[in-house]
């Protein structure tokens, strides 16, 4: 057997101080970047919890809806006030993913669309986060269409027909989800009437 020279151990003891060293620099990144993702999910959910009062100014403080939520639906908002539901809806396009908050307000009208993020911002796709064709949908109490090439009373923005029946598919949505929240209360309180006697 060969014995190693004084050069040699330096050298083996310098490498494997920098591969523990190195070792210990990715444990410190892994674990700032599990906690760090976990914070930024925090911050972003806190953020679309203050978003609501954007489509539904009525509403003071909202709590998230824990009951059903409709196919589409990742998140609704019910005001504290009884103002109405803020709707988080998310359709998918060819173009990719649309994420769009809906407002309606406690006697079934929509106060406000927002779209909240939207993968394809090219061309004319864009246009469906303008505000003057997002008020279309204000006031409204009702989509009559299967979707927005059917309804004559609001039309597409124009080379974006995708992205607008994306965002006409949200309110029919935001509509239906308010329907599920009423027939739940409706439920809950002939529960409790029942039980009452």
């Amino acid at each position: 057997a060969e014995i190693m020279n004084v050069d040699q151990k330096k050298k083996i003891t310098s490498l494997v101080a920098i591969v523990v060293a190195l070792a210990m620099m990715a444990g410190i990144i892994f674990g700032l970047n599990l906690l760090l993702a976990d914070q930024f999910q925090k911050n972003a959910q806190e953020a679309e919890r203050k978003i609501p009062r954007m489509v539904l100014p009525a509403g003071n403080l909202f709590d998230l809806y824990e009951g059903n939520l409709v196919d589409d639906v990742s998140a609704c908002y019910v005001a504290a006030n009884g103002a109405g539901i803020a709707v988080v809806v998310d359709r998918q396009t060819s173009h990719g993913g649309i994420r769009i908050m809906v407002g309606v307000n406690s006697e079934g009208q929509i106060t406000a669309v927002a779209i909240l993020e939207q993968e394809y911002t090219e061309g004319n796709d864009a246009g469906i986060n303008n505000p003057d064709y997002l008020s279309v949908y204000i006031g409204r109490t009702v989509l009559s269409a299967s979707n927005i090439a059917g309804d004559y009373e609001i039309d597409p923005v124009p080379g974006a027909d995708e992205a607008s029946d994306a965002v006409y598919q949200a309110v029919k949505t935001a509509f239906l989800q308010q329907a599920v929240i009423e027939n739940a209360l409706v439920n809950d309180q002939k529960k409790e009437s029942e039980g009452g006697n």
